[in-house]
């Protein structure tokens, strides 16, 4: 049970620290990587790979094979990276995560010994002073300096006669096999919904600050805006209509949403006095056309033409806007205007019905 609960503390302890490392390479390769760069003094891609590694060494599948198999593989090289771990942390200046690799170390040791084992040569004893350095736990402390112990003699028993080496195992036998494998599958999966819970309950957190964080801009933006319409339609019923001034191409579109949103709340007005005053402003080209376009929009046809015609020549790419150009011309009375408008734009814009009706409307209107 010991190691059963050690499993799942270090299956916890790498659950939200997942690091960018190449997810095409082996548990193996990656602590050769992580090793190769702890030497060459690549501190940081140290890390990555040595924290990869760690988890490849935790993932489901060996997981499973150990609730299977009551054996941890790959211990001992889940140990080395967890002291080059700890080692490249020390290296960047990182105690506290050091420490906590080392402790991990200590954790691994409760499912079975395998520190004796490691073959770490030189860093060794690096690590061996770190160890003493960190941790005060005498428990934990002492891994650095643990020798291999020696194999405990087995009491000389007699041999089985060969009718009792190959009787089958008893019922009872096989009975506490079962359940000692049904503890160990139950508590893993405690621990792992457990630890699951946990994200869940932080995640839900995290996205709950953000909404409100959201809801706050959203709420200054409205404010801001409904202050900016405020104004605009003060201007308006004091009948005033001030020359725009010079603005950065920032503020020109800002101007530009004020006017699209009074038009979409129904303050025709006061989005044609805005929309107006961009198509008479040194704004860019692009605001002066999206100008005009909303003055074709409200019906306001004499400055939306002047707004158009304010533009020069067309573009490539262009042809929806000489289209409400020629409409907006028609609907002033210049039909010639709006005939050889509308025959430079048809070749290149959707044959609509509302297309059709005023391409039939101007033919008429000249006959």
């Amino acid at each position: 049970m010991r190691a059963l609960f050690a499993v799942a503390t270090l299956m916890s302890a790498f659950t939200l620290s997942a690091l960018p490392a190449d997810t095409n390479l082996s548990a193996q390769q990656l602590l050769q990587q992580g090793v190769s760069s702890y030497r060459a003094e690549k501190f940081d891609e140290a890390v990555t790979n040595l924290s990869a590694a760690a988890q490849a060494f935790l993932a489901p599948e060996k997981m499973q094979a150990y609730v299977s198999t009551g054996k941890f593989e790959d211990l001992g090289s889940l140990e080395t990276a967890l002291v080059y771990l700890a080692l490249a942390h020390s290296r960047q200046g990182r105690d506290d995560e050091a420490r906590a690799a080392i402790l991990r170390i200590a954790t691994a040791e409760r499912i079975a010994p395998a520190f004796a084992g490691l073959q770490l040569g030189p860093d060794k004893p690096v690590f061996e002073a770190l160890s003493a350095r960190l941790v005060s736990n005498a428990r934990a402390a002492v891994i650095a300096t643990t020798a291999p112990a020696p194999a405990a003699v087995a009491p000389a028993v007699a041999a089985p006669a060969p009718s009792e080496a190959l009787a089958a195992p008893s019922p009872q036998a096989t009975s506490l096999a079962q359940q000692s494998l049904s503890d160990r599958e139950r508590v893993i999966n405690e621990m792992i919904a457990q630890e699951r819970s946990r994200i869940e309950r932080e995640a839900e957190a995290r996205i709950a600050s953000v909404q409100r964080e959201a809801d706050q801009r959203v709420a200054t933006a409205e404010r801001t805006a409904d202050a900016r319409i405020a104004a605009i339609r003060l201007e308006v019923e004091q009948q005033r209509t001030p020359v725009m001034p010079p603005m950065t191409p920032r503020e020109y579109l800002g101007a530009l949403r004020d006017a699209t949103t009074l038009a979409a709340q129904g303050y025709a007005r006061e989005a044609n006095l805005l929309f107006k005053r961009l198509t008479t402003s040194d704004a860019p080209r692009e605001v002066i056309a999206e100008a005009g376009v909303g003055l074709y929009r409200t019906g306001a046809h004499r400055d939306a033409a002047e707004a158009f015609r304010r533009m020069g020549m067309f573009s490539r790419g262009e042809e929806d806007l000489r289209y409400y150009y020629a409409v907006s011309l028609y609907e002033t009375g210049n039909y010639a205007d709006a005939r050889r408008e509308l025959a430079c734009a048809l070749p290149y814009i959707e044959a609509t019905d509302e297309v059709a009706r005023y391409r039939v409307r101007i033919e008429q209107t000249l006959r």
